[in-house]
């Protein structure tokens, strides 16, 4: 509390009297005090004044009371010298200023939290879908678009990105069955950003972004994807995925399908970042590594993501069948300088006690590859998952409130 400086209310009280033949007077500088009649016993004229309390309305949220006492002593001179003694008592209730405070929560723990519909898709550019301008059918971009940027279309089938360096922006993809394709993207340096990708009421689509092996560069950045089995498939090299929202995946369309998040399923030099990736569904998981076939999975981070829902959170499976890799072992580089960094994780995995591991199962290791606490362990065991459990990097569970028990802040310890 602020202190506050209050200043007494001063009463100044003047009296002169004459006795045996003096004149009387009684007076006061304040208007509304009273005065008693004085009285003299023949050494001293006493004179007594009371000034009533005096209340002074500030707004304030708190209340400030204060008592002043002020003693003033006034000399009458006559033939004889009387001294006059005074107390006067003021009150005085003095709200304080009425002060506001904004507080603002402390930030997510992890960037990817915050997203949702109002900040990804067309809508996180300030758009509507009457912004965009209809394009029928499936459509390619080739060598000929190359550097070009395209926007506000709305897309109602497949976009294959042939050509280098085009992005794709504030645009919306509606287009969904078995099979079915959103953005494909074949090139270098290609981008889809600020695009709503969905499935009409009802179905589903296979692949609502996919970045075709050989592709390299390629980038999904602030997309709100929904009703798709998979929301994001990679095999390209250098891929970055980042700041998207991805939610509400679905089988409608194809259910021998097993929706997750985000695969990966071949590439080096792979980012997920910042995204907010929820499964919502009992199986599988937001994050899926399974190096497929003869591709490899080598350098690829996950970073600043909230991640929940699926059978477990993170799904390292090696089933890349090349020698000297295996499905039984980690072995060779088939998947290699695995990174999981200060991500946010809900706990709610699905409970089904055939399919499932219950709440709070952050990863399922196939091949039992160690976790690490720091890069110089990875750079000795490239095999290993780099997941530190101190430091500023550490995997937090958030968002679980609603949970029994509520782990909310505590460090992920890996499975």
């Amino acid at each position: 509390m602020r202190k506050k400086t209050l200043i007494a209310v001063g009463v100044v009280v003047a009296a002169a009297v004459a006795y045996a033949g003096y004149a009387v007077a009684a007076s006061s500088s304040d208007p509304s005090a009273t005065c008693d009649p004085p009285s003299y016993d023949g050494t001293n004229l006493t004179l007594h004044c009371v000034v009533p309390q005096v209340t002074n309305t500030v707004t304030q949220t708190d209340t400030v009371t204060q008592t002043d006492t002020t003693t003033e002593t006034a000399t009458v001179t006559a033939t004889e010298t009387h001294t006059q003694t005074e107390t006067a008592t003021v009150t005085q209730t003095v709200p304080g200023p009425t002060v506001t405070s904004t507080v603002t929560p402390p930030p997510p723990f992890a960037p990817g939290e915050s997203h949702n519909a109002t900040d990804t898709g067309y809508a996180g550019d300030g758009l509507t879908a009457t912004d965009l301008t209809p394009v029928a059918g499936a459509v390619t971009y080739g060598t000929g678009f190359n550097g070009q940027t395209i926007t506000r279309k709305a897309y109602s089938n497949t976009v294959t990105i042939t050509g280098n360096n085009i992005t794709i922006k504030d645009c919306s993809l509606t287009y969904g069955g078995l099979d079915t394709f959103g953005f494909r993207l074949a090139g270098t340096n290609d981008r889809v950003d600020h695009c709503t990708i969905t499935s009409p009421a009802g179905q589903s689509m296979y692949e609502p972004i996919f970045f075709n092996p050989g592709t390299a560069g390629g980038v999904a950045s602030f997309n709100n994807v929904s009703r798709g089995a998979q929301a994001v498939t990679t095999y390209g090299n250098s891929v970055t995925i980042v700041d998207n929202y991805t939610h509400d995946t679905s089988t409608a369309s194809d259910p021998t399908q097993h929706p997750v998040g985000i695969e990966v399923y071949g590439g080096t030099g792979i980012l997920i970042k910042n995204n907010r990736i929820v499964d919502d569904n009992p199986y599988d998981a937001p994050i899926n590594v399974a190096p497929w076939g003869p591709y490899k999975v080598q350098g690829l981070t996950v970073e600043g993501n909230f991640l929940d829902n699926g059978q477990s959170i993170i799904l390292l499976d090696n089933q890349d069948g090349t020698a000297p890799c295996s499905a039984t072992a980690p072995v060779g580089d088939c998947l290699v300088n695995t990174r999981i960094l200060g991500n946010a994780m809900g706990g709610h995995q699905c409970t089904d006690p055939v399919y499932c591991f219950g709440l709070y199962h952050p990863s399922l290791n196939y091949e039992r590859r160690p976790y690490v606490e720091t890069e110089t362990d990875l750079a000795a065991n490239p095999t290993a998952v780099l997941w530190p459990t101190t430091g500023p990097d550490v995997n937090k569970w958030a968002e679980n409130s609603d949970l029994t028990p509520n782990r909310d802040g505590q460090t992920v310890i890996p499975t």
